[in-house]
């Protein structure tokens, strides 16, 4: 930048042309509303001793021209500013080329672009202008800043800061945490925080840690800062919203269920978790219900013993995988899966009949529409299937010892849903009377249990 200074002793006067000027000042300066604000500033001259004057201008027009709005001039130091009443200073002495303004009892209407002018009275010229190119921006701040250092993830230890930039050398500036749902161990003044001087632009930076571990449970929770000034809270505090990723725990599902063959139900599953989760039911593998949110339901209509089994529902999202499994278990009324079947030989006949039921079936045999006393049913689960019981039982038949006609063996099994009933009709030529009876059941145990009753038994072919 070229610039010409005019100066004057007795009839001679100098000019000194080609010289460069230049002004000091941060190009950014923060401070504390109702604090104070120190732009720090200093100038380089060419020409010593000339009792140089200067006035600080707040531009709004992007450039330092002189007439803009005045906030400090030398030649008046306690004119009536408009705005700034009484409430600027210079600190420093214009002679040794210092030019810091200090703004007392800050406000926001302070913010804005700020810039030094120099003056050097002339002999002949009522006086001569150098001005810097340097400006500086001042911003007013009632609030700190929250920062949190990565991603909060549950069970990882995280740490926040609050921080305020401030240029006021002269109050005494803290922070204090606010914990509004009281579950963090929050350090409430910041004694012990840092404080970190940065001189080239003239400002302090203080700041508060919380270092804490994080959990579902604080998801969601409201945390504060604020600044304060002086020994008293000032303003209202900065918040924040503590957002927490947590993995999965397990799902919540119903407790097992007993359903009763053609009813209905609702089968459901919540889990919650940070990203969204994912859920899907599963049963022998397969998928058989899938949702994007956190709930999964699954209803049954006319329920039937194919739906009987045990099910999972399986919550995923980016940190894993969990599951909880429930089970139905439908019960039905006894359907007889075979029988009776009998089989003959000299000396033998034996009876067999097979049900599917849930619960047990009671089995007891019948002759000719009379109940067989003293018979027992033993109960085997299902090998091929665990949706149901298998009842079996077993009748022999053994010597022979008489005559009779019209023989009707039939196998009966109730629970407490139903009844049902299988007969079996000997061939015409087959005629029996019993002296034996023998139920044989398999029980689940592998015991063989063994019931004797005594009737007639005869067996004749032909007319044998």
């Amino acid at each position: 930048m070229r610039s010409c200074v005019f100066l004057s002793l007795m009839t001679l006067t100098e000019v000194v042309c080609n010289i460069q000027w230049s002004v000091v000042i941060p190009k950014r300066v923060s401070a504390v509303l109702d604090s104070c604000a120190l732009i720090p500033c200093t100038f380089g001259q060419p020409v010593h001793n000339a009792r140089p004057k200067g006035r600080w201008i707040k531009t709004g027009s992007g450039h330092c021209n002189p007439g803009d709005s005045v906030v400090y001039s030398s030649r008046d130091p306690h004119g009536q500013r408009y705005n700034y009443d009484d409430r600027t200073e210079l600190r420093g002495d214009l002679a040794k080329s210092q030019c810091s303004i200090l703004i007392n009892n800050t406000r926001k209407s302070d913010e804005g672009t700020y810039c030094f002018i120099v003056e050097i009275p002339g002999g002949l010229q009522s006086s001569t202008y150098s001005t810097g190119g340097s400006q500086a921006l001042l911003s007013i701040s009632d609030r700190p800043e929250i920062s949190v250092d990565g991603e909060l993830t549950s069970g990882k230890i995280a740490r926040l800061t609050c921080s305020i930039i401030h240029s006021c050398p002269y109050d005494k500036l803290q922070l204090r945490w606010i914990d509004y749902n009281g579950s963090l161990p929050l350090p409430w003044d910041t004694e012990d925080g840092e404080e970190i001087v940065n001189e080239p632009s003239g400002s302090w930076r203080v700041s508060s840690v919380l270092i804490f571990t994080p959990s579902s449970a604080h998801d969601g929770k409201k945390l504060g800062c604020t600044i304060v000034l002086n020994g008293s809270p000032s303003y209202s505090p900065q918040t924040r919203t503590l957002e927490i990723k947590y993995g999965l725990e397990n799902p919540t599902v119903n407790s097992s269920i007993v359903a009763v063959d053609g009813s209905s139900l609702l089968l459901y599953c919540t889990a919650w978790g940070k990203p969204a989760v994912s859920l899907r039911w599963v049963k022998n593998g397969e998928e058989i219900s899938t949702s994007s949110t956190s709930e999964l339901t699954k209803t049954f209509q006319n329920i039937n013993s194919e739906d009987d089994g045990e099910y999972w529902c399986v919550a995923k999202n980016s940190l894993g995988t969990a599951n909880s499994s429930t089970r139905i278990s439908v019960e039905y009324k006894p359907t007889i899966v075979s029988g009776p079947t009998c089989t003959s030989s000299e000396n033998w006949t034996d009876c067999n009949c097979s049900v599917r039921a849930n619960p047990p079936a009671n089995i007891t045999w019948g002759l000719n529409g009379r109940i067989i006393t003293g018979n027992r049913s033993d109960v085997k689960v299902n090998s091929w299937s665990m949706k149901s019981y298998l009842v079996q039982s077993s009748l022999t038949l053994t010597h022979p010892t008489g005559t009779g006609t019209g023989i009707q063996i039939s196998c009966v099994a109730a629970n407490v849903h139903g009844d049902c009933v299988s007969k079996y009709q000997p061939p015409s030529e087959e005629i029996f009377s019993w002296t034996n009876i023998f139920i044989i059941g398999g029980g689940a145990a592998g015991l063989v249990i063994l019931i004797a009753v005594v009737v007639t038994v005869r067996r004749q072919r032909n007319g044998r």
